[in-house]
């Protein structure tokens, strides 16, 4: 090894090691300086982030202070790296040298360092001073020495401090971390967490191209004052602002917004901004047209159907074809099909004549719904599919309506049935058959059948006449029948539609008589309850006549009380119409099934006649005048309408009377025919059992009902007196008393008869048994014969009395005429005001009782005899008023009204002996077998022409008579002349009579109104003629009944034309006596009576009275 070579070898490792502490503390300086550099930062940055999570520093302030933190950081750093300077290697050893006291390592160092030449003595002396040295001893002084340098202290204070900074950092970062997170962020700007609670709708969203959509908002907890809409579109550069449109409760709703490029939008709450929304517009692929095309069966004849978008359901009939067309807004590289009854989707095919256009064709069946895929070339989808439902329209069940008969029958014999319906569909009827069960009695099974109808044509009636006699129905057999039509439908198959199902009944005679019983007792209850309403009418009538006695003036209780008895006389009004309506069905019944005698059914007929009568307008009339008087308050008036409604109130009370009589009579003759009737069913019944060889269950069977039907009847008979005249009730209880003992007695030889039934063993019928069944109908034959026997005898000594009766009424008018007339006669002459007039008024009372009497037995004739015109007995009734007024008026000793009063009564007398007496003339010739001729529609036109050019000359006469008198009293000769015009008057009031009698006219006919209206006026007339009044009042009554005769004329030729189109003739009948009655007929009519011995004879001393008083007759006519 050289010389030098050993000198770098000893001195190399204190150089080793002096450079490694140099290095080493030259790099803690630097770390001391980052590390300061690093607190700084990292302090500071704290500092500013208790500021940001305190304050929200805006972005401004958050980049200055991190600037000014920086420039900071960076001017200490250099500060402490100028004031703490690095000392350099060189003055490193030196130091240490110095400070350890290592004289021998610093010059060692410099002789090393400074030796520039190859000098032996200078690497003796290197060599010489390191030799003093140990380099271990060196080592640790200079770690010593490193340790204690003021370098590596401001290295620990740089560390400790860049710990401490990063500690202080973390800690805050732990506790906010928002803040570290906006801090990290400078250029941004953080506002402070929302404090609300709240959802928008619909948040970003997909729009399509033109659309608009309408932001809301809904707080769930508070909700801020201020509340803002903040969008823009991305062409903008700022935000626009709207308030909310509503704001209901916690919710806000903004107006639509509509856009056509994408845009942003966010809510802004009292200073707070919500998230912001994107908005992506879109065109989306979608329908410009879709249009359907209903192609219906070809069955149904039904037009194709179209719709166009939009719709939501189309109806179709099943088996529809329905074509799709759509046309596409855009290019689509899919469209799809989508139906709920598929499992799988359907790609439509593509039209080729133009683009985007689809077609789709399917048939209708179950309810399906269907919508659309799209798909266009950039893979965007209709997301909101259109759809709507198909649904299918069924061919509806045809539908049969049976409209007549409308209601269960019951027949008490088969006859042919008339069938009505009517049938209807939605698009054809094919077939038609009616069906059938027939029920026979006393066997298990039905018999069914099927005959087969027309084709219906739908909704129109369609008629059918149904043989019912050739199916053979006996009693208690049932039919039930119901008809059943079939449609076209060519889809489903034929449909059926049944009509109601329809019974006819044929019930025995005893429990068919027993049904027409019943309903004859309601109506006898209905006009009980009629009788009992009009008495709760006239005790209010009363009430009011008594307000009225105590208080003439006129208040509200009286207004009230009249309309008490105006609802009062409503309600019977009603009452009669149903009435009314009962008995027609009682009576169309007993026609159609000729269930009573000819005899009976006419009674039926002139009952009928009357019950229609009971409702008479002129009591209406009478309580409307009545309620008019009251309000004027005119004292004549009132009393003139109270008078007039009494007398129709009067009248009113007597028809219903009179009515409810008449129909227990009838009743009773009905009971008796049908026991009659009954009886001889039965007697048949047990006939043909008897007649039968073998004993069967069947016969058995019959043998019971009969005994049934037989306890029914003898039920009946017991009952028959209960609504029983009184004058016919002894002889009713005779019967019943008889009629029971044999029914009893019938009733256990039947019993016994099907005792031996049952016991006999052979089949062949025992010849003990069919004697007893043909003495049982020997018996029940004898018990019908009886019912015949005494209902003809209680006619007939009815009729006898009531004729007796009507005698005596009649002779005893012809009496009280010629003493009225005599009375009359003395009367004129007497002064006014004579002391002569108490005497006649006297005589004149005593003529009056002897009406009232006459007239109390003309009312109970009248409710034996169903002919009697009520007309009679309203007759009557004005001839008491007129005989009570002329009594009044002679105690008044007024002569001249009380004349005219006379003449009045004498008139009514007269005219009442000739409604008597054509009565009379009626019940002998229905006696006799004749009922008088019906007048023929062309002699009633003939006699109304006559009438009304006889009317027209007495009008004639009239008018001339009154321009003849200008104002000055009658003579003895215009006097006369006014006698001839009443007689001439009279004459065609009667002839108006007869029409009335013979035209066939039913009661509410035009015709026959107008006839009863002349015949009243005329009567009228008729008492001014004789009393001598002549003026307008007059003239226009007879001016009326001309008016009225045209019109009636004119009616009955109107009439005559409908019935010669219809080809129908009136079946004349003949006629009996000319309706002109003269005086010469009159009297050989009554002295036919006094000869015939049919009526009871007459004294010497009545035959005197009545040719004295025809003689009288004779002379006056004269």
């Amino acid at each position: 090894m050289s010389k030098e070579q050993s000198t770098d070898k000893l001195v190399r490792p204190f150089v080793d090691i002096i450079r490694q502490r140099h290095q080493s503390l030259s790099r803690n300086f630097y770390i001391a300086l980052t590390s300061f550099f690093a607190a700084i930062l990292l302090v500071g940055f704290t500092i500013i982030g208790i500021f940001e999570a305190g304050y929200y520093l805006e972005s401004t302030i958050k980049i200055s202070t991190l600037s000014v933190l920086l420039v900071t950081a960076v001017t200490v750093t250099l500060y402490f790296y100028k004031r703490r300077k690095l000392p350099s290697f060189k003055d490193m050893y030196y130091q240490f040298g110095r400070e350890e006291k290592l004289p021998e390592l610093t010059d060692a160092l410099d002789l090393y360092y400074n030796n520039q030449d190859d000098n032996a003595l200078h690497k003796a002396a290197i060599e010489q001073n390191l030799s003093k040295l140990n380099s271990e001893r060196v080592q640790e002084k200079l770690r010593q020495y490193a340790q204690n340098h003021p370098l590596h202290r401001f290295f620990k204070q740089g560390v400790i401090s860049a710990v401490g900074g990063f500690l202080i950092l973390s800690l805050f970062t732990f506790f906010y971390p928002t803040a570290i997170e906006r801090l990290a962020n400078p250029q941004t700007t953080f506002t402070p967490p929302n404090p609300y609670n709240f959802v928008i709708d619909p948040g970003s969203l997909t729009l399509e191209h033109g659309n608009s959509f309408s932001p809301t908002i809904r707080f769930q907890d508070n909700v801020p004052e201020d509340i803002m809409l903040a969008f823009k579109t991305d062409i903008e550069d700022n935000y626009r602002r709207r308030s909310p449109e509503a704001l209901e409760q916690n919710r806000a709703t903004f107006a639509p917004i509509s856009l056509t490029t994408d845009g942003r939008y966010y809510v802004i709450m009292d200073g707070f901004e919500s998230k912001k929304y994107d908005i992506d517009v879109q065109l989306r692929p979608r329908f410009e047209q879709l249009t359907l095309h209903i192609i219906p069966p070809a069955y149904t004849q039904l037009d194709s159907t179209s719709y166009s978008y939009p719709f939501s359901k189309i109806q179709a009939y099943e088996g529809s074809t329905i074509e799709i067309e759509g046309l596409a807004n855009k290019k689509l590289s899919e469209l799809l099909y989508i139906s709920s009854n598929l499992n799988d989707t359907l790609s439509a095919s593509r039209d080729s004549t133009r683009e985007n256009l689809f077609t789709i064709k399917t048939k209708v069946g179950a309810v399906d719904t269907i919508s659309f895929r799209m798909r266009d070339s950039a893979g965007l989808t209709n997301e909101n599919n259109f759809r709507f439902i198909v649904d299918p329209r069924k061919d509806q069940s045809p539908y049969v309506d049976l409209i007549a008969p409308s209601e269960n029958l019951r027949m008490k014999s088969a006859k042919p049935l008339s069938l009505e319906y009517e049938a209807s569909d939605d698009f054809g009827l094919t077939e038609a058959k009616l069906h059938y069960e027939l029920q026979r009695a006393f066997t298990p099974e039905p018999e069914k059948g099927t005959l087969e109808l027309p084709p219906p044509t739908i909704n129109e009636e369609q008629s059918y006449q149904w043989d019912l006699p050739n199916l053979n129905p006996k009693a208690r057999d049932q039919i039930t029948y119901w008809i059943e039509v079939y449609d076209n439908d060519r889809y489903n198959g034929r449909k059926k539609g049944r009509s109601q199902k329809m019974t006819v009944t044929f019930p025995s005679t005893t429990e068919y008589m027993e049904e027409l019983d019943s309903k004859e007792r309601e109506v006898t209850e209905s006009l009980e309850d009629v009788s009992q309403s009009f008495e709760q009418m006239e005790k209010q009538y009363e009430q009011f006549k008594q307000q009225l006695q105590q208080n003439p003036e006129t208040d509200w209780e009286q207004k009230q009380k009249l309309e008490e008895v105006e609802k009062e006389r409503q309600e019977i009004d009603k009452k009669v119409d149903d009435l009314n309506q009962k008995f027609e069905e009682i009576r169309n019944e007993i026609e159609q099934n000729q269930a009573m005698s000819p005899e009976t059914l006419e009674a039926y007929d002139e009952l009928q006649k009357l019950m229609k009568e009971i409702n008479d307008p002129e009591l209406e009339k009478a309580l409307e005048e009545l309620r008019n008087s009251l309000g004027e308050m005119n004292p004549d008036e009132m009393r003139k309408a109270l008078e007039n409604y009494e007398f129709n109130e009067e009248q009113y009370r007597q028809r219903i009377d009179r009515t409810l009589d008449l129909f227990k009579s009838l009743k009773l003759n009905s009971d008796l025919e049908k026991a009659a009737q009954s009886l001889e069913e039965l007697a048949k019944q047990e006939k043909e059992i008897s007649e039968e060889r073998e004993v069967s269950d069947e016969e058995v069977q019959q043998q019971q009902s009969i005994q049934e039907d037989l306890s029914d009847l003898q039920e009946q008979l017991d009952n028959i007196d209960d609504n029983a005249p009184d004058n016919a009730k002894p002889q009713v209880e005779k019967l019943q008393q008889k009629s029971s003992k044999q029914l009893d007695k019938i009733e256990k030889e039947l019993q016994e008869n099907i005792n031996k039934l049952k016991e006999q063993s052979s089949p062949e019928k025992d010849i003990d048994i069919k004697k007893q069944q043909q003495n049982i109908q020997q018996q029940l034959q004898q018990q019908a014969q009886q019912m015949r026997s005494a209902k003809q005898q209680l006619n007939q000594q009815r009729r006898q009395v009531n004729r007796a009766a009507l005698e005596y009424v009649l002779h005893s008018l012809i009496n009280l005429s010629k003493n009225q007339e005599e009375l009359t006669k003395e009367t004129e002459p007497i002064p006014t005001q004579s002391s002569a007039f108490v005497e006649k008024a006297r005589q004149e009372r005593n003529i009056s009782n002897q009406f009232t009497i006459l007239s109390d037995s003309l009312f109970k004739v009248s409710s034996e005899i169903p002919s009697f015109s009520n007309q009679i007995n309203k007759k009557k009734t004005e001839v008491e008023q007129s005989l009570s007024r002329a009594v009044e008026l002679l105690a008044e000793r007024d002569g001249s009204n009380a004349t005219y009063a006379q003449r009045q009564s004498l008139g009514g007398i007269n005219e009442l002996t000739t409604m008597i007496t054509s009565l009379l003339d009626q019940l002998n010739n229905q006696q006799g077998g004749g009922s008088g001729g019906a007048m023929s529609m062309q002699q009633l036109m003939e006699q109304m022409k006559k009438m009304s050019g006889e009317q027209q000359q007495i009008n004639k006469q009239i008018q001339e008579m009154i321009n003849d008198m200008q104002g000055n009293r009658l003579s003895q000769d215009q006097m006369e002349r006014l006698n001839q015009l009443s007689k001439q008057q009279n004459k065609i009031r009667k002839q108006l009579r007869e029409l009335q009698r013979r035209g066939q006219l039913e009661s509410g006919d035009r015709v026959l109104s107008e006839l009863e209206r002349m015949s009243e006026q005329m009567e009228d007339a008729i008492n001014d003629l004789r009393g001598g009044q002549l003026d307008k009042q007059l003239m226009q009554r007879q001016q009326n009944i001309l008016s009225r005769m045209l019109n009636a004329e004119k009616a009955v030729q109107e009439r005559g034309k409908e019935e010669r189109r219809e080809a129908t003739t009136a079946e004349e009948r003949e006629q009996r006596a000319s309706p002109d009655v003269t005086l010469e007929e009159l009297q050989k009519q009554v002295r036919d009576m006094i000869n015939n011995p049919d009526y009871t004879s007459f004294s010497d001393d009545y035959q005197r009275l009545i040719e004295h008083y025809f003689e009288l007759l004779k002379k006056y006519e004269n």
